[in-house]
């Protein structure tokens, strides 16, 4: 069976147990339904994968022991960087998506002068964490270690 690779966004390395973050809990907990025991991989961007197995799970977080952590080196010695006109609907997300499991280092999200996408500052915001959220899990599904 896959072990399931999570990217967690707190200092991993030293630490003999970890409180997984929200999304990760709801994802392991409530998704995959892992229980005690249940073998899990972290990463953080740092360049080491972090095995660990789960040692609490209760209705509101889940904890896991840090059993070993090895170098991952996938990441592209080359860092290519793209510009992106903002596309309009999934299509954004789909070039983050591809060009992350391809091995980009940086996106920058463009306004192009035929550009029909309008995007007030709040709406701005929204839009980079959701784009940095896929990029997340493009990262997860891929087998990288450092989001773009």
């Amino acid at each position: 069976m896959r072990v399931p690779r999570f990217y967690e966004n707190q200092p991993l390395k030293g630490l003999p147990e970890v409180t997984l973050s929200d999304s990760v809990f709801q994802h392991a907990a409530k998704v995959l339904r892992m229980q005690l025991g249940d073998r899990l991989c972290l990463f953080n961007g740092d360049g080491f994968d972090y095995q660990a197995e789960v040692s609490h799970v209760d209705k509101r977080q889940m904890r896991a022991n840090i059993i070993e952590s090895s170098p991952n080196a996938r990441d592209s010695l080359l860092k290519i960087e793209i510009g992106q006109a903002i596309s309009r609907g999934e299509r954004m997300d789909y070039a983050i998506q591809k060009t992350t499991e391809l091995g980009c280092s940086k996106i920058s999200p463009l306004f192009t002068e035929r550009c029909e996408v309008r995007l007030s500052s709040e709406r701005q915001d929204k839009r980079q964490r959701h784009w940095q959220q896929t990029a997340i899990s493009a990262c997860e599904q891929s087998l990288r270690n450092t989001p773009p």
